[in-house]
């Protein structure tokens, strides 16, 4: 991918994740580079569910899963090209996010 598709994807994705924390965002990147898209999807779910978080952030997980579920399938043929471009384009998300 080259930068500007990048930059594209990672705008599009940010400005659908408009209210959500960048704390929240960060922790859900480490645990996707930690593990994988599937698992780190699944965590986002079972989070916008819990019963220990308060409301912010459980609505910050909600976001985070609705939002890359629904790109899910263009996210996969990304890792599949180059995972660290994916990498990147997370990192370019954090920066637009507040």
């Amino acid at each position: 991918m080259i930068i500007e598709e990048k930059l594209k994807l990672a705008l599009e994705i940010a400005k659908r994740l408009n209210h959500v924390r960048r704390t929240e965002w960060n922790k859900w990147v480490n645990y996707f580079i930690a593990n994988d898209l599937e698992k780190a999807l699944t965590l986002a779910q079972l989070l916008s569910n819990s019963q220990m978080l308060r409301y912010g952030p459980k609505t910050n997980y909600k976001t985070i899963y609705n939002v890359l579920n629904n790109k899910k399938e263009q996210l996969k043929k990304i890792i599949q090209e180059n995972h660290s471009d994916l990498f990147e384009i997370f990192g370019y998300i954090s920066w637009k996010i507040k």
